[in-house]
């Protein structure tokens, strides 16, 4: 009974490993959007070669075969990666405020002068988490 269901694990992971487009869950998407905030230097058409090589890796390791081009196809593309960034970040943002809003002491640094055009650009901004008990920012 066991071996039935590592047979069907296995047998959607090879599925989804051989769509012809990218077609992530909300968890993976958010993983992925992660992934690609923790490299802000990373380019779209950089990253979309590096994770099917990374995927490619561990199936080697694992010694499961696989075909690279279906294997591309099936992982996002530079435009898929973008939409899931801009995705991830206003999440960020959003979780942000809402952190923001519920504090009870926050504190936001400026810049006094014209900076690129912004004369208010925050430098610092922290806040008082009362439940936890713990500074943010």
């Amino acid at each position: 009974m066991k071996l039935y269901f590592i047979k069907l694990k296995f047998d959607r992971l090879m599925r989804v490993l051989s769509q012809a487009s990218y077609s992530g869950s909300a968890l993976g998407r958010r993983l992925i959007g992660t992934a690609l905030a923790a490299a802000p230097e990373l380019a779209y058409s950089a990253a979309e070669v590096i994770f099917p090589l990374i995927v490619a890796s561990v199936l080697a390791d694992a010694s499961i075969p696989f075909d690279f081009d279906t294997l591309s196809g099936a992982l996002p593309c530079a435009t898929d990666l973008e939409e899931i960034l801009m995705v991830t970040a206003a999440d960020c943002v959003i979780h942000t405020g809402q952190k923001i809003s519920q504090a009870s002491h926050k504190y936001i640094n400026c810049e006094k002068w014209h900076s690129n055009g912004i004369g208010h650009f925050v430098k610092v901004l922290s806040w008082w988490d009362k439940a936890k008990r713990q500074l943010h920012g």
